[in-house]
């Protein structure tokens, strides 16, 4: 994706023209991040069923783009997170979506929570207990059907108060390659019971401090108990009396652990940035999402300097691990030269023996047919006659090279090396 600059009347002819979630893919940001950007340049966007009453060749009211307000944003450059600040709840005229910054209607949830819940629901579910939702590119929480509107209700206020004390939080955009460190929902430290792959999202949940992204994830803890198998089922032993354990008695039980959710909610923040390890835990016990938002807010800029020097001190060890392997191929290419021109010199060597030895051959096969001529003058000429005809077809039998050939087929090492396959590097 290439960086561009997006007008409010750029971004106003598009928003109206192309649906906001592929308009957010050709920008490479979640649609609910676009819509902040349009509410950001207060820009008017289709209302729910637009798109449905076009399709059904009926009409749909499309407001005229207002002049921006002293504290409108008039140009978006994509690629560049941004800094959303306070501001008042309005709702623009002929249009259902509300225009804000920071302060907003007390019903209207956080676009990351809005319609979530259906999306958490459709899926599976864990044998600990927490919900694997089908769809990927959602908000990052952890939870059991059981806790589950308390816990996005809990992220609602969280997220929209972050945003009140002026830090941004979405879905991480795609060019920044920003990655969701896998962790441990299970309290228990040593663990003995199997534990099932849990769900992940394909974008990580950020906050931006800045340009710094901290990221965040809302889970439900989950610890091992003493359960007794029962008829296929797993029961708490903690809600076993014991009037009813001696009826199980009669039953084929064993006990045993297993992996469970408990209703306790924590909050993970951690660093998206590849090679860092910075991340940070918290119960969330007693303390509101206000309550807790306002606390954070005074850490964030101290997490985000943490995170920061933390990426700076990978980029260096990347540098400095870079200028190592660059060191290491110049040794090793010299080593491969060094080794490949004797290797050469060597084949080159083989090959002279060779050419001396098949001369040496050639020359004892001359010597053979030149001492036979010479014997010749000894012997009557009837006998001369036929051993002539015998030496000439043994002659034609044996094909012999010339020493000038076979010199001329030998290789020096520089030809060697030349012929040698291409080295890797």
């Amino acid at each position: 994706m290439t960086r561009e600059e997006v007008t409010r009347e750029k971004l106003y002819e598009l928003v109206w023209s192309t649906p906001m979630l592929k308009l957010g893919e050709k920008f490479g940001v979640s649609s609910s991040y676009l819509a902040r950007v349009c509410q950001s340049m207060n820009v008017p966007r289709p209302p729910r069923g637009h798109w449905a009453k076009l399709e059904a060749g009926k009409k749909s009211v499309q407001p005229p783009l207002p002049a921006p307000a002293s504290n409108d944003l008039l140009s978006w450059s994509v690629g560049i997170p941004i800094n959303f600040d306070n501001r008042k709840t309005r709702r623009v005229k002929g249009s259902n979506s509300i225009q804000m910054r920071r302060s907003r209607n007390v019903s209207s949830p956080h676009p990351l929570i809005d319609q979530t819940k259906p999306l958490f629901l459709k899926g599976r579910k864990r044998d600990n207990g927490l919900l694997y939702p089908s769809k990927r590119l959602l908000v990052d929480i952890l939870v059991s059907e059981k806790a589950l509107d308390n816990l996005l209700s809990f992220a609602d206020k969280f997220f929209i108060e972050l945003e009140k004390n002026g830090y941004s939080i979405d879905l991480a955009p795609n060019h920044m390659s920003l990655t969701r460190t896998s962790f441990d929902v299970c309290k228990s430290a040593n663990k003995t019971a199997y534990t099932e792959s849990q769900w992940g999202p394909s974008r990580p949940t950020v906050i931006f401090v800045d340009s710094i992204a901290i990221g965040v994830s809302l889970y439900e803890q989950t610890d091992e108990i003493d359960v007794l198998y029962v008829n296929g089922d797993y029961i708490p032993k903690a809600e076993i009396d014991e009037k009813t354990m001696k009826k199980y008695s009669r039953y084929n039980t064993w006990s045993t652990t297993k992996e469970r959710t408990t209703g306790r909610f924590c909050l993970r923040l951690y660093s998206p940035y590849q090679s860092t390890s910075w991340s940070k835990t918290i119960e969330i016990k007693s303390l509101s999402p206000v309550g807790m938002a306002t606390k954070l807010a005074k850490g964030f800029k101290r997490f985000a300097t943490e995170i920061s020097a933390q990426v700076r001190k990978s980029e260096e060890d990347a540098k400095q691990r870079r200028k190592e392997w660059e060191e290491e191929k110049l040794r090793l290419r010299a080593q491969e030269q060094t080794r490949r021109k004797q290797e050469a010199i060597e084949t080159s060597h083989r090959m002279l023996i060779a050419a001396i030895d098949e001369w040496r051959r050639i020359k004892s096969i001359e010597m053979f047919f030149d001492e036979i001529e010479q014997d010749l003058a000894s012997v009557s000429e009837d006998q001369k006659d036929q051993l002539l005809a015998r030496l000439s077809v043994a002659r034609e039998f044996i094909v012999a090279e010339k020493a000038l050939d076979v010199i001329n087929a030998w290789k020096a090492p520089d030809e060697v090396l030349l012929d040698m396959p291409k080295s890797i590097w």
